[in-house]
Parts: C-alpha cells; structure tokens; sequence
C-alpha cells in the first residue's frame, strides 16, 4: 500500500519514536482503528504532508478507567495525558499526529483532528485522549489550541 509506506516515512522523519510496520498496518486494516492523511498533490503525484492516527476503545478493555500510562517498549519517562470531553464507555486514543515542518501553521493539524472528530462521532465515541512526551511543547501548546486539557502529569519507568 503507497499509503503505508507514505505514512511510515513520514513517521520517521518527524518522530525518533519507531513503531514498526505492524503499528501501522493496524491503524490501515483493524475496525478499531484508523488513519487520515492530509496530501498535495504536485505534478499529478500525491504526497502525504500530514497524518493523525487513532484506535476506538471502551473502558472494559482497559478494566475500568482511561489508562494514564500506555506500557509500551521504549516508552517515555514522562508525558502529560490529555483528555478532551469526558470519558464515558467508548472513547479513543489519538496515538500520533505529524505534519511536516514546512506545512506547520496552516491549520493542517486542526483540520486533521476536526475529521478525526467526525469519523469518531459517527462511531459514537464520545471522549478522545493522548499521551504526549512532556518536552514536546509544540505538541503541548498544538493540543491545548484545539481543546484538549492536561489531566496528569505521570512518570513511569521500564523493567
């Protein structure tokens, strides 16, 4: 898939984080989850130039409440959690958003989230929440601007 590929190179541009193929296979294929992306086309070629991810989920899978830590290999040791709304029995975790560097500032992102928002009313989620790593205050400062709110500061380490 030229898509996948596309979202991939990306990824790696924009984020030290390597999820590996299987991470975004998933967001492709699975019901639960899915991919938007924001593209130009130049010369008649598509490129991909922005991507928001996210996995729809209810409280029983996480036994009770909305994790505060994702336990993941290679994972932070510190990040803010944002929640946006309030959570009831089917939300989602927006797990990564990138634009690149030269299409910051033109309301990407936003527009990114904003149909994110409508896929996932559709679907009849109701509250969304993400994981930042605490010294991304871009991502901080880009969260905050469309309405998502820290909830907890969290430290974690890896055994």
């Amino acid at each position: 898939n030229e898509f996948l590929g596309q979202l991939m190179t990306l990824h790696h541009e924009l984020s030290p984080i390597d999820y590996g193929t299987a991470y975004f296979t998933r967001h492709l294929l699975k019901k639960t989850h899915f991919a938007l992306g924001a593209f130009v086309t130049i010369e008649n070629e598509e490129f991909l130039i922005g991507y928001v991810l996210s996995e729809i989920a209810s409280k029983k899978k996480f036994k009770g409440n909305v994790p505060n830590v994702l336990h993941q290999k290679n994972c932070w040791d510190s990040f803010k959690n944002f929640v946006m709304k309030t959570t009831e029995d089917k939300f989602a975790h927006l797990s990564n958003i990138g634009v690149i560097n030269e299409f910051r500032g033109r309301k990407i992102g936003k527009e990114l989230i904003n149909q994110m928002i409508k896929v996932l009313q559709e679907k009849d989620v109701i509250a969304i929440y993400s994981n930042i790593i605490e010294h991304n205050c871009s991502g901080i400062k880009f969260y905050e601007k469309i309405g998502l709110h820290v909830q907890k500061t969290g430290m974690e380490v890896i055994l």
